[in-house]
């Protein structure tokens, strides 16, 4: 794997976007242990980490450590470890259930950041085991998985920023898993949810990376919800023979694909910003999809190829969608059918719509298709019948289909909808 960050530009994206977040506040040399009366075994439901203290710290090695991983071994099941600021080179295994939390020990500081640096070995925290908590991290440089979860269930993974991995995240085969309120910057990819379920992924940042989100190995009832997206070279979100999936409410800006579905069923699209990017949705293989209230925007350049793009896909519906400043405002190719296209805003783009080798008929009506620059609607090698929808204020060849060189002019609906689209 390529080397994609020096150490500066981490520090200086840190200071940029961890900054301003809260980071939780704990003193432990406050709290007397020896005048509170608190037992040894009571005492280790709570263990302290800090890389400044040695023997001669009150309580050393008994609810006082230097390493997270001494201080996961000694606390109780169900206990919490807190790690204050510092930096901790370390490849952590977490074998019970407890709470990890990075704190600033020092009050409200701008620059107390808890950091641990895998030195690019293999994963830097791998959870084994159910009822874990982690949380106010920054996780740098794994050379594989920042955090690995497998075979596990009720995972919070909350407030850290992870920079410079290969993965940020990896699910595999769990349950009831929620990651949320993360930051992630300059990965290979962030997170990737294998043969898992039940898992909310909401109000993240993913900047900078190569990939965004993998749903895979028919992992379902995966929500992703008010996520942000940008600069993503690849997919955003790829969700691959994986069905029963919700996708809401999520921006995407200057990304190579939003939402990309491959022999994926019964998902869920909706409510979701696209802004600038060269596909913002594409399915190919999957039917039975729901694709509705998604605004969808491209740049108006050759890049900004396709706004939704649907291939060898039927008995999709995609409802109330506006798609704009496209290449290709909507592009359905090779063997797609029985689509319901229906209360859609089709507008500025270079194409309307595109329809190309589709052996099965398309049901494409009530849709406002107007002012695209070179067609409304363009229909190659295909059949279909495709009349009330409006065209736009008449002009010379508006709402023209071209279907094997033969020009076909379906007359206009009366009037424009209304409504319909966001």
């Amino acid at each position: 794997m390529k080397k994609m960050v020096k150490n500066s530009i981490v520090l200086g994206i840190i200071l940029l976007f961890v900054g301003t977040s809260v980071v939780p506040h704990i003193n432990s040399e406050k709290i007397d242990f020896k005048q509170s009366g608190i037992s040894i075994s009571t005492r280790q439901n709570i263990v302290y980490v800090n890389d400044d203290y040695n023997e001669t710290t009150p309580n050393w090695n008994v609810t006082h450590f230097d390493k997270i991983q001494e201080g996961i071994n000694a606390v109780n099941e169900t206990g919490i470890v807190y790690v204050c600021n510092g930096t901790y080179y370390e490849n952590i295994i977490i074998e019970k259930e407890l709470t990890l939390m990075g704190v600033d020990e020092d009050g409200w500081g701008n620059d107390n950041f808890t950091i641990i640096d895998g030195r690019e070995n293999d994963s830097i925290l791998f959870i084994n085991i159910s009822n874990v908590k982690i949380s106010g991290f920054i996780i740098v440089n794994s050379s594989w998985v920042a955090i690995k979860i497998s075979n596990s269930q009720n995972i919070e993974i909350f407030q850290n920023t992870i920079i410079n991995s290969q993965y940020c995240i990896v699910s595999h085969n769990s349950n009831n898993i929620k990651i949320f309120r993360n930051i992630f910057i300059n990965n290979s990819e962030c997170i990737e949810i294998d043969k898992s379920v039940n898992t909310l992924i909401h109000n993240n940042s993913f900047l900078d990376n190569q990939w965004g989100l993998t749903i895979c190995g028919n992992s379902f009832n995966i929500i992703v919800r008010d996520n942000d997206f940008r600069n993503i070279e690849y997919d955003s979100v790829f969700c691959t023979f994986s069905n029963s999936n919700y996708f809401l409410y999520n921006n995407f800006t200057d990304c190579g694909i939003g939402i990309q579905l491959y022999q994926s069923n019964d998902n869920s699209i909706n409510f979701n910003r696209f802004i600038n990017s060269k596909t913002g949705i594409t399915a190919s293989g999957s039917d039975f999809n729901l694709i509705t209230w998604n605004f969808i925007q491209g740049g108006g350049n050759i890049e900004n190829i396709t706004g939704i793009f649907l291939l060898e896909g039927g008995s999709n519906r995609i409802l109330n969608n506006r798609i704009s400043y496209n290449v290709v405002g909507l592009w359905l190719r090779y063997l797609s059918g029985n689509n319901d296209i229906q209360y859609n805003c089709i507008e500025d783009n270079g194409i309307g719509i595109q329809i190309q080798n589709s052996k099965r008929r398309e049901f494409i009506r009530y849709n406002n298709i107007m002012n695209n620059e070179i067609r409304d609607m363009v229909a190659l090698a295909t059949i279909g019948w495709y009349p009330f929808n409006y065209w736009g204020r008449w002009r010379p060849f508006q709402g023209q289909i071209f279907r094997i060189g033969i020009v076909i002019i379906f007359p206009p609906w009366p009037k424009e909808f209304t409504g319909i689209c966001p």
